[in-house]
């Protein structure tokens, strides 16, 4: 398949990017929202959107059904559940509202929840965040503005950086000043200075000490969530788009441009790179959908991610989804979520 390394075709897409995803806190009202491993591979936490809250959940992948640990009140919904490097710990984003969204943790029993940051300069608005290995520190994408500039987008957080603070909720830092109109995905490598978004390598040693972050054949980074967690050996999957030459038959999404020269935008991949040499870039899978939020069982080959192929005329919506590492075995998972 061709890819198409055009810089004005780059930047027609970047931008069109940030407008789609900048307007859009959640791909549906109803269905999964993100999900993430345990560090020692035997289950899965997620935060599941239903209609006017959400919950998080765990699930051991042993058939048994979910275990429901925490149900929103009203009108908050609890976004991107991670495990805390030893298991113990679950960290989430709450939002109250669309501007505003706070860091918390809870117990793997659901109990012992408690608040980390408190809409205080630096962190109004939590969108995505990383643990540092030794569970002491957060990396945190925060917005500190909420606008509407243009009459094709929704008003939506902009004005995005990267801060970080310690586990304690004391110790905001500001890491750069990029004031970025919209910022995707955080990981962190098991042994490393860095922190990695879908736009960026972020070195933590020296302000603003960042490096761009676009491997060239992965054209179309829209997914909330796109970066997965790290194997020991470095090696991690990023979701995107791809662009293709427009096939007899081909039905885009409105919401997709077509771009010059015939070429558009024909679904998601979940590609896997590695930390050593970011220009070999391996495609697991293709799909005329739209994926997000992959994370890995390394030791177990599986990658888990959220399906939502409605935008190119399919009936999934958000859904969890797993394949092979080796690109075997597509199947969706039933979560059996019981109230």
């Amino acid at each position: 398949m061709k890819f198409v390394p055009r810089k004005k075709l780059v930047r027609l897409i970047v931008s069109f990017c940030a407008i789609v995803i900048s307007g859009c806190t959640v791909i549906s009202s109803e269905g999964i929202q993100s999900v993430s491993s345990a560090p020692n591979n035997q289950g899965i936490v997620f935060s599941y959107f239903k209609g006017n809250g959400s919950l998080i959940a765990t699930n051991q992948l042993d058939g048994n059904p979910s275990k429901i640990l925490l149900r929103s009140p009203e009108g908050t919904f609890y976004e991107r559940p991670i495990y805390s490097s030893d298991g113990s710990k679950i960290f989430f984003i709450a939002k109250a509202s669309p501007d505003q969204g706070d860091l918390y943790a809870l117990d793997v029993d659901g109990s012992g929840l408690e608040q980390i940051t408190k809409g205080q300069e630096g962190a109004e608005n939590v969108r995505d965040f990383a643990l540092s290995r030794d569970g002491q520190t957060i990396y945190y994408i925060n917005s500190g503005f909420y606008g509407h500039y243009s009459p094709i987008a929704k008003s939506a957080p902009h004005e995005m950086d990267y801060y970080s603070i310690r586990r304690d909720g004391t110790g905001i830092k500001r890491l750069t000043r990029l004031k970025s109109y919209s910022l995707n995905g955080l990981s962190v490598p098991h042994s490393s200075d860095e922190i990695y978004s879908r736009q960026f390598i972020l070195k933590l040693k020296g302000p603003q000490a960042y490096t761009p972050f676009n491997p060239g054949r992965l054209m179309f980074p829209t997914s909330r969530y796109p970066l997965s967690n790290f194997s020991q050996d470095g090696k991690f999957l990023v979701s995107s788009g791809k662009v293709e030459r427009k096939k007899p038959g081909f039905k885009s999404a409105e919401w997709l441009p077509t771009l010059k020269e015939g070429y558009v935008v024909y679904g998601y991949g979940l590609y896997l790179l590695d930390t050593e040499n970011l220009k070999q870039v391996k495609e697991i899978i293709h799909l005329p959908s739209l994926l997000d939020s992959p994370t890995v069982l390394h030791d177990h080959g599986i990658i888990f991610f959220i399906r939502f192929d409605k935008f190119f005329g399919g009936d999934a919506g958000s859904e969890l989804w797993s394949v092979n590492l080796d690109g075997s075995g597509l199947r969706r998972i039933n979560l059996q979520l019981h109230d």
